[in-house]
């Protein structure tokens, strides 16, 4: 009669490792075929990969594609938001507390990645707050885009300006405009109740945009969103 024996080697002083078995051949002392017997062998433990990048609500400032970390009260020009796959202004708007389908941003609000992960960059300024929830705050203006009348340019809401723009239209889907509607939606209101103060106008170059502006030379000293029933920040003439 045969009579197998089986070998366990085992990793000296313990640890945490997996283990397979494997086949060992061995002979019957009766002189018969080989049989088999069952050795265990080490396997390594794998080690997860390292998460890359910054994370969400890191603050800082992108040189040459590199993301340089600063506190967040210091003053900087990016952030590090979370994102879609294609890391968009969408996503830039919902993490500052706006809506993505009524917001409508200064072209100087960009997002990219760098370092595999998601930025907010906000060009030729410094910033020495969050993003986060900015649309909720009055510093959220600079972020706005308005309208200086009488210079003829497009500039943040934290500039002076003549009219806020409420709603610009994208060139590769292009639609009626409908201003009004478009205006109420953003205003939480509608102009028609501050007709004295107020008025629509729509412009003509691509991308084309609503604007409600100031009557008159008039200017306007804040940010008409979700104005409601507020007061229409009305300032002098300028």
């Amino acid at each position: 009669m045969a009579i197998i024996f089986g070998v366990l080697n085992l990793p000296p002083g313990g640890g945490d490792t997996q283990t397979s078995l494997s086949p060992t051949a061995t002979t019957s002392p009766a002189g018969g075929s080989p049989e088999t017997t069952e050795t265990i062998q080490e396997e390594d433990t794998p080690t997860p990969a390292p998460v890359a990048g910054p994370k969400p609500g890191t603050c800082g400032r992108i040189e040459d594609e590199t993301f340089v970390s600063v506190p967040c009260d210091v003053p900087h020009s990016a952030e590090i938001i979370p994102a879609s796959v294609a890391c968009s202004i969408e996503d830039f708007v919902r993490y500052a507390g706006g809506n993505s389908d009524l917001d409508v941003l200064h072209e100087d609000i960009q997002t990219g990645e760098v370092e595999g992960v998601c930025s907010a960059r906000l060009a030729g300024t410094d910033l020495q707050q969050s993003f986060k929830d900015i649309l909720r705050q009055d510093n959220g203006q600079r972020f706005r885009e308005c309208v200086d009348g009488l210079a003829g340019e497009i500039v943040p809401c934290s500039e002076e300006h003549t009219g806020e723009v409420v709603f610009r239209e994208d060139p590769a889907n292009p639609a009626d405009l409908q201003c009004d509607e478009r205006a109420a939606e953003y205003m939480g209101t509608s102009v028609q109740g501050h007709y004295l103060e107020l008025n629509i106008v729509s412009t003509e170059e691509s991308p084309r945009r609503c604007v409600v502006e100031a009557r008159g030379a008039n200017s306007l000293t804040g940010s008409l969103r979700d104005l409601g029933s507020k007061a229409v920040p009305i300032g002098p003439s300028y």
